[in-house]
C-alpha cells in the first residue's frame, strides 16, 4: 500500500510505537479533505486531533481538543468562548497516567457543570479520587472527605470525622490494598450497623479476599475451622483451629507459606506429639527458602536454643542468636543478613570481633548477589594485605581495585575493574604494567548479558593470539567473531561469521567465494526472536545441504513452519506448502504452487506476524492472479516489514536488492545483492546488528572508501546506543588517536582513551562509565587528579541514577568533611557511613546505614548514642520493597512504644506485627498476628486459645493461581458460617468465580449458575438455563475477553428484552470493542454497516457491509492491519474519490474479508451451541 508521490498533502509520521501522524500542507487541504491541520501526538494507539484555526466550522464544532495521552485515554479541552457550542462551560483535563480521566471544574462555572465540587483525580494507574470543596460538601454530596489511597485502582473512603452517619453506616472504611483490592474494617462498636458482627479485612495484592471474623461472633460468622489460604502462585494453605481438629482434621496447625514449591508446617502447640516435634517451624520463604523458629523451650527438642529468623528474598537464610545463648549457638556475634537477591551480609558484634573473626567491618552491599568487603580502617592488617576491596556490582559480578600504593601487597601492580551488567568480568590492565599482569593486551568486556567480548590491543596480536580482531555483538549470550582483514587465514577458515542474535540464536553468514572451505555451500540465516533455528538452504545447493525442501522457522513463540521448496514437494512431503501461523498453538496451511487445485487457489499468502502484522508471499507465476511478481517476506516481531524481490523480478517490483529486515523491534536491516551494490547505493555491506532501534554499519572490505572514512564502526548496543572502534591506524581520518568504547546498558557513553594518546583526547584522564541505567562513573588516573579535579577517587556505584563518592584517603579535607560516604543504592537511595571519630564534624555520632532496595531508609544506631541519635531502640528495616520494619531494643520497649516486638517479614509493602509473648493485651486482642505475604497480603493467624477473642469456625480453602481466593464452606457448618452455597473460585489473574450448591441456589441468591472465564480480570456471567428471568433478562452474555473488555451476545429471541436486536462480539486484545450488527437488525442497532475491529492494541478498523456504505459514511473499505495502535486505511476500489486521495489498494483485500465471514459464521455456530450469560453486575 503507497500514496501517490503526487498528492498535493505533506504525510508525516511522528511515531513512537507505530502510529500514523497526518499533517495536510497548507492550502491544499481541500485535495487532501477538510481543512483541517491533524496532529497525532500518541505514545500507544490515541489519536488526537487539532483542528486548524479558522476551519472548526468545516471540522466540526469550534473546540480545541488536545489528547494527551499515555495509554489510550482521551484528554479534552474546550476552546475559550465556544463551551456554549462544545458543551457546559467547563474546563476539563485529564491527568491521566492508565486511563483515568480527571475534571476540574473551570472556576465560576460550577453552577453550569454541575454541583460546586472541586474534583482532582490523585491517580497512580487508573483510580479516581475526589476531595468536595470544603464547605460544598451539602451540594456535593454527604459531608464527607473521599480520599483514594491507590496503587492500581482501589478507591478508598474515610468518612469525615462526626459526619459519619450523613455519609452511610458508622463505620471506619480503609482500603489497604497494593493491586486492586479493597478492605473493609468496621467502626469498633458498629458492626451492627455494618453488617454482620465480623470484622472483615481484605489485606490483598492480585485479588484474594482474606477474611477475619469479629471476635466473640465467630457463631454468627462461620464454622469451627480457620482456614487461611496464604498462597502468591498455586500452593495451598490450610489452618484447622484450634480444638476443631477432629471436625477438620488432626490436631495439627499446618500452614503453607509458600511461593514457588515450598511447604511451610507449624504444629499446633500441646499436639507436637501427633504432629511432630515439639516445634514452631514457621517458613517465611518467597522464593524457596524455608525459616525455622524453634519454640521457645523446646529447642533442646529441636536443637540449640537460638531464634533463628529467616529475612530472604531470594534463597538467602539469615541468622540472628538469641540474646543470652550465642555460646550455645556459635561466637557472640550479631549477624543479620540484610540481603535483596540472594547475598549474604554479616556484621560483627561490636567487642565481639576477636571471637567473631579478625576486627574487620564486613558489609555486603549487594543488589543480585556479590559480596563486598571493605577492611576497617587501621585493622588490614589483622584482615588481610593493605587493600580497599570495593564491589561495584550490579547484577553478580566482583569488582577490585587495589588500594594505591599497596599493589605489591595485593597483587600485581593492575588495576582491574569490573564493568559488568549480568555477572562477566571485565579487565584492564593498568598502563605500563602489562608485562607483570599477563600478555600486552588491552581486554575489555562489553557485555550485556553474560557474553565476554575481547579487544587485542593493537601491534600485541602475536603476544595474545592470532592477529584476529574478535568482538562479541550479543544481546542474549550469544557470541560473534568477525575476524581481521588479511587474517583469515591464520584464524579460521576465511569466512565471515556474524551472530544477529536477539534471544540466543546463532546466525552464520558464510564469505561469498568461500563456503567451500567453511563447510556445505548453503547460505544459513537464523531469523529468531524466541530461540527457533531457521535455515534457508542457498540456491542450487540444496542437494548437498539436505534433502531439497526450503525450511524456515518463523517462529515467536515456539513453533515451527516450514516452507518446501517448489519442485521438491515430493521429496519433502505432500504436494503441499505447511506454514505454521502460530502465537499460541494454532496451526495455518497454506498449499503450495501447482497444487492450487489440489490444495486451495494459486496464490501463496503466508502470514508470520506475532503482534497484527501481515505478511504477503506470491505465488511464482501467479502474481497476475494474486498481484506483482514479487516474492515478499515479512520477518516481523513488531511491526517491521521486510521485502525480498523476486530473482528475476526486480525491476517490475523495485531495484535488483536483496532486502532482509533481521529485526527486533523496529529496526530495518539491508543486505545488498552481491553485484548490484551499485543499483542499490554505494557497494558497502551493512548489517545492522539491532535490539531495540539502533543501526550498525560494517563497510565492506576493500569499499570503505566508497562508504566513507576507512574505519571500522560497530554498533554494540542493547537500547539505543551507538559505539564506534576506530580501524587501527586509521584514527586520523576516522578521527582523533583515541580508542572509544561505548560500554552501555540503556543510554550512557563510556569513553576510555588509547594510551598516550590523552593529550590528543582530553586531559590525562582515565574516564570509565560503569553505568546500568544512565550514571556516569569517573576515575582519575592516579597521579593526575590534579588535572582532571580535586584530589579525590570518585566512584558512583549506581544502578539506577544515584551518585556515591568515596574521597581518597589522606584528601578528605580537599573533597569536602572527613567522611566516609558509601552510597549503597538501588533504586535512588542515599546511604551514609560516618568515618569513625568524625561524626561529630558530619552530624550526630549515629551510624546509619541504608539497606535499601526500593527507597526505605534504615537506621541503625550506633551503640552508646542512641540518646543522641532517638530513643533507645535498635531499628532495623529489612526492606524489599518500601516497608519499614522496626524491632525495638530488648529492655527498651517502654521507650519506643508498646512492649511488643514488630518483625515486617514483607515483600511488597505489606507489614507485619508478632506481639511479644505475655505482652499481648499491651498491644492489642491476645492474638499472634503473622503476615506471610509475597505481594503484599496480610495473614493472621489466631493465638491458640484465643480463638473466641480473634474468630470463627469454617472451612476456608483458597485454590489459586495468582492471588485469588476459594472458598468452600465446611460441610455441615454452612449455617454457622453462611448460606450453604458451594463457592469455587476458577481464577487466572483475580477474578472471583462463585458456583452455587446445587439446590441451595435460593438460599444464595437467584437460581444461576456463574462462572468466570477469565483471561485477565473480566468476569463472565452464564445464567442459569431456564432461570434466566430470576436472574436478569433472558440474554445469553459472554464475554470473550483478554485485557479487560466486555463482549455481550445476545441470547437468540430474547434481544428485544436485552436490548436491540443486535450480536454484538468484541474480538479484543488489549481494550478495543468490536461491533457485529446482527443480520437484517442494522436498522434497529443503527445503520447497516458490518464493522469488525482487527486490533491488536487499541485501534479500531471498520469495514462497510457491502452495500450500505452511503448510510454508513463514503463507501470506503477501512481495514486496520495494526501492531501497536495505527490505523490503516485501504479505500475501496472505486471509491477513492468519495474517500479522499485514490490510495492503492491492497490485493489481499477480498482474502481478509473471506476470513472474516467465515469467523463470524463460526463464531454464531459456536454461540448457538453454548449456553452462557453475562453477570448482572458486568452488563453495560
Amino acid at each position: 500500500m503507497s500514496l501517490p508521490v503526487d498528492l498535493p498533502c505533506l504525510h508525516i509520521s511522528l511515531d513512537t510505537l507505530g502510529t500514523q501522524t497526518t499533517i495536510h500542507s497548507p492550502g491544499h487541504e481541500s485535495a487532501c479533505g477538510p481543512p483541517c491541520l491533524h496532529i497525532s501526538l500518541d505514545t500507544l494507539g490515541t489519536q488526537t486531533t487539532i483542528h486548524s484555526p479558522g476551519h472548526e466550522s468545516a471540522c466540526g464544532p469550534p473546540c480545541l481538543h488536545i489528547s494527551l495521552d499515555t495509554l489510550g485515554t482521551q484528554t479534552t479541552i474546550h476552546s475559550p468562548g465556544h463551551e456554549s457550542t462544545c458543551g457546559p462551560p467547563c474546563l476539563h483535563i485529564s491527568l491521566n497516567t492508565l486511563g483515568t480521566q480527571t475534571t476540574i471544574h473551570s472556576p465560576g462555572h460550577e453552577s453550569a457543570c454541575g454541583p460546586p465540587c472541586l474534583h482532582i483525580s490523585l491517580d497512580t494507574l487508573g483510580t479516581q479520587t475526589t476531595i468536595h470543596s470544603p464547605g460544598h460538601e451539602s451540594a456535593c454530596g454527604p459531608p464527607c472527605l473521599h480520599i483514594s489511597l491507590d496503587t492500581l485502582g482501589t478507591q478508598t473512603t474515610i468518612h469525615s470525622p462526626g459526619h459519619e452517619s450523613a455519609c452511610g453506616p458508622p463505620c471506619l472504611h480503609i482500603s489497604l490494598d497494593t493491586l486492586g483490592t479493597q478492605t473493609t474494617i468496621h467502626s469498633p462498636g458498629h458492626e451492627s450497623a455494618c453488617g454482620p458482627p465480623c470484622l472483615h479485612i481484605s489485606l490483598d495484592t492480585l485479588g484474594t479476599q482474606t477474611t477475619i471474623h469479629s471476635p466473640g461472633h465467630e457463631s454468627a460468622c462461620g464454622p469451627p475451622c480457620l482456614h487461611i489460604s496464604l498462597d502468591t502462585l498455586g500452593t495451598q494453605t490450610t489452618i484447622h483451629s484450634p480444638g476443631h481438629e477432629s471436625t477438620c482434621g488432626p490436631p495439627c496447625l499446618h500452614i503453607s507459606l509458600d511461593t514457588l514449591g515450598t511447604q511451610t508446617t507449624i504444629h499446633s502447640p500441646g499436639h507436637e506429639s501427633a504432629c511432630g516435634p515439639p516445634c514452631l517451624h514457621i517458613s517465611l520463604d518467597t522464593l524457596g527458602t524455608q525459616t525455622t523458629i524453634h519454640s521457645p523451650g523446646h529447642e533442646s527438642a529441636c536443637g540449640p536454643p537460638c531464634l533463628h529468623i529467616s529475612l530472604d528474598t531470594l534463597g538467602t537464610q539469615t541468622t540472628i542468636h538469641s540474646p543470652g545463648h550465642e555460646s550455645a549457638c556459635g561466637p557472640p556475634c550479631l549477624h543479620i543478613s540484610l540481603d535483596t537477591l540472594g547475598t549474604q551480609t554479616t556484621i560483627h558484634s561490636p567487642g565481639h570481633e576477636s571471637a567473631c573473626g579478625p576486627p574487620c567491618l564486613h558489609i555486603s552491599l549487594d543488589t543480585l548477589g556479590t559480596q563486598t568487603t571493605i577492611h576497617s580502617p587501621g585493622h588490614e592488617s589483622a584482615c588481610g594485605p593493605p587493600c580497599l576491596h570495593i564491589s561495584l556490582d550490579t547484577l553478580g559480578t566482583q569488582t577490585t581495585i587495589h588500594s594505591p600504593g599497596h599493589e605489591s601487597a595485593c597483587g600485581p601492580p593492575c588495576l582491574h575493574i569490573s564493568l559488568d551488567t549480568l555477572g562477566t568480568q571485565t579487565t584492564i590492565h593498568s598502563p605500563g604494567h602489562e608485562s607483570a599482569c599477563g600478555p600486552p593486551c588491552l581486554h575489555i568486556s562489553l557485555d550485556t548479558l553474560g557474553t565476554q567480548t575481547t579487544t587485542h590491543s593493537p601491534g600485541h596480536e602475536s603476544a595474545c593470539g592470532p592477529p584476529c580482531l574478535h568482538i562479541s555483538l550479543d544481546t542474549l549470550g550469544t557470541q560473534t567473531t568477525i575476524h581481521s582483514p588479511g587474517h583469515e587465514s591464520a584464524c579460521g577458515p576465511p569466512c565471515l561469521h556474524i551472530s544477529v542474535d536477539t534471544l540466543g540464536t546463532q546466525t552464520t553468514t558464510h564469505s561469498p567465494g568461500h563456503e567451500s572451505a567453511c563447510g556445505p555451500p548453503c547460505l544459513h540465516i537464523s531469523l529468531d526472536t524466541l530461540g527457533t533455528q531457521t535455515t534457508i538452504h542457498s540456491p542450487g545447493h540444496e542437494s548437498a545441504c539436505g534433502p531439497p525442501c526450503l525450511h524456515i522457522s518463523l517462529d515467536t513463540l515456539g513453533t515451527q513452519t516450514t516452507i518446501h521448496s517448489p519442485g521438491h514437494e515430493s521429496a519433502c512431503g505432500p504436494p503441499c506448502l505447511h506454514i505454521s501461523l502460530d502465537t499460541l498453538g494454532t496451526q495455518t496451511t497454506i498449499h503450495s504452487p501447482g497444487h492450487e487445485s489440489a490444495c486451495g487457489p494459486p496464490c501463496l499468502h503466508i502470514s508470520l506476524d506475532t503482534l497484527g502484522t501481515q505478511t504477503t508471499i506470491h505465488s511464482p507465476g501467479h502474481e497476475s492472479a494474486c498481484g506483482p511478481p514479487c516474492l515478499h517476506i515479512s520477518l516481523d516481531t513488531l511491526g517491521t516489514q521486510t521485502t525480498i524481490h523476486s530473482p528475476g523480478h526486480e525491476s517490475a517490483c523495485g531495484p535488483p536488492c536483496l532486502h532482509i529486515s533481521l529485526d527486533t523491534l523496529g529496526t530495518q536491516t539491508t543486505i545488498h545483492s552481491p553485484g548490484h551494490e551499485s543499483a542499490c547505493g554505494p557497494p558497502c555491506l551493512h548489517i545492522s546488528l539491532d535490539t531495540l532501534g539502533t543501526q550498525t554499519t560494517i563497510h565492506s572490505p576493500g569499499h570503505e572508501s566508497a562508504c566513507g572514512p576507512p574505519c571500522l564502526h560497530i554498533s554494540l548496543d542493547t537500547l539505543g546506543t551507538q559505539t564506534t572502534i576506530h580501524s587501527p591506524g586509521h584514527e586520523s581520518a576516522c578521527g582523533p588517536p583515541c580508542l572509544h568504547i561505548s560500554l552501555d546498558t540503556l543510554g550512557t557513553q563510556t569513553t576510555i582513551h588509547s594510551p598516550g594518546h590523552e593529550s590528543a583526547c582530553g586531559p590525562p584522564c582515565l574516564h570509565i562509565s560503569l553505568d546500568t541505567l544512565g550514571t556516569q562513573t569517573t576515575i582519575h588516573s592516579p597521579g593526575h587528579e590534579s588535572a582532571c579535579g580535586p584530589p579525590c577517587l570518585h566512584i558512583s556505584l549506581d544502578t539506577l541514577g544515584t551518585q556515591t563518592t568515596i574521597h581518597s584517603p589522606g584528601h578528605e579535607s580537599a573533597c569536602g568533611p572527613p567522611c566516609l560516604h558509601i552510597s549503597l543504592d538501588t533504586l535512588g537511595t542515599q546511604t551514609t557511613i560516618h568515618s569513625p571519630g568524625h561524626e561529630s564534624a558530619c552530624g550526630p555520632p549515629c551510624l546509619h546505614i541504608s539497606l535499601d532496595t526500593l527507597g526505605t531508609q534504615t537506621t541503625i544506631h550506633s551503640p552508646g548514642h542512641e540518646s543522641a541519635c532517638g530513643p533507645p531502640c535498635l531499628h532495623i528495616s529489612l526492606d524489599t520493597l518500601g516497608t519499614q520494619t522496626t524491632i525495638h531494643s530488648p529492655g527498651h520497649e517502654s521507650a519506643c512504644g508498646p512492649p511488643c516486638l514488630h518483625i515486617s517479614l514483607n515483600t511488597l509493602g505489606t507489614q507485619t506485627t508478632i506481639h511479644s509473648p505475655g505482652h499481648e493485651s499491651a498491644c492489642g486482642p491476645p492474638c499472634l498476628h503473622i503476615s506471610l505475604d509475597t505481594l503484599g497480603t496480610q495473614t493472621t493467624i489466631h493465638s491458640p486459645g484465643h480463638e473466641s477473642a480473634c474468630g470463627p469456625p469454617c472451612l476456608h480453602i483458597s485454590l489459586d493461581t495468582l492471588g485469588t481466593q476459594t472458598t468452600i464452606h465446611s460441610p455441615g457448618h454452612e449455617s454457622a458460617c453462611g448460606p450453604p452455597c458451594l463457592h469455587i473460585s476458577l481464577n487466572t489473574l483475580g477474578t472471583q468465580t462463585t458456583i452455587h450448591s446445587p439446590g441451595h441456589e435460593s438460599a444464595c441468591g437467584p437460581p444461576c449458575l456463574h462462572i468466570s472465564l477469565n483471561t485477565l480480570g473480566t468476569q463472565t456471567t452464564i445464567h442459569s438455563p431456564g432461570h434466566e428471568s430470576a436472574c436478569g433478562p433472558p440474554c445469553l452474555h459472554i464475554s470473550l475477553n483478554t485485557l479487560g473488555t466486555q463482549t455481550t451476545i445476545h441470547s437468540p429471541g430474547h434481544e428485544s428484552a436485552c436490548g436491540p436486536p443486535c450480536l454484538h462480539i468484541s474480538l479484543n486484545t488489549l481494550g478495543t470493542q468490536t461491533t457485529i450488527h446482527s443480520p437484517g437488525h442494522e436498522s434497529a442497532c443503527g445503520p447497516p454497516c458490518l464493522h469488525i475491529s482487527l486490533n491488536t492494541l487499541g485501534t479500531q478498523t471498520t469495514i462497510h457491509s457491502p452495500g450500505h456504505e452511503s448510510t454508513c459514511g463514503p463507501p470506503c473499505l477501512h481495514i486496520s492491519l495494526d501492531t501497536l495502535g495505527t490505523q490503516t486505511t485501504i479505500h475501496s476500489p472505486g471509491h477513492e474519490s468519495a474517500c479522499g486521495p485514490p490510495v492503492h489498494s491492497n490485493p489481499f483485500t477480498s482474502f481478509h474479508i473471506l476470513l472474516s465471514y467465515s469467523f463470524i459464521r463460526k463464531w454464531i455456530k459456536f454461540i448457538s451451541s453454548s449456553i452462557y450469560t453475562q453477570h448482572p453486575m458486568m452488563t453495560k
